[in-house]
Order: structure tokens, then C-alpha cells, then sequence
């Protein structure tokens, strides 16, 4: 979060820049040699109901 320093009451205060936001998209990429291996495809199966279980608090 970035802070800025208070001209008139000269503290340190934090600001946020933009507003909270919903991530448009997750990707999740990997070179064709691996992408179909066991270990991917068992983070995938846990990654994917993870992240929709979890969606609310994606946030940016």
C-alpha cells in the first residue's frame, strides 16, 4: 500500500490508489512437454476449486 507523507498535519498516512477490483482472469501456463504430467494435472485439481471457492476475495 503506498504511503504518502501529509503536508498540512506532517504524518505518514496510506492511501490506496484504486479501488478493490475483481481479477479479470487467472491463467495458468506451462510448456506442452509438461502440461499434461501427473504433478500439473494435480495442482490444476486443486488449484481451479480452490480459486473458485475462494473468488470473492480475489481481489486487486
Amino acid at each position: 500500500m503506498p504511503i504518502f507523507l501529509d503536508a498540512q498535519r506532517l504524518i505518514w498516512c496510506t492511501e490506496p490508489l484504486l479501488l478493490p477490483q475483481t481479477y479479470a482472469d487467472i491463467w495458468v501456463v506451462g510448456h506442452p512437454d509438461i502440461w499434461p504430467s501427473r504433478k500439473l494435472s494435480a495442482f490444476r485439481d486443486i488449484l481451479i476449486p480452490y480459486c473458485r471457492s475462494h473468488r470473492d476475495s480475489l481481489v486487486a
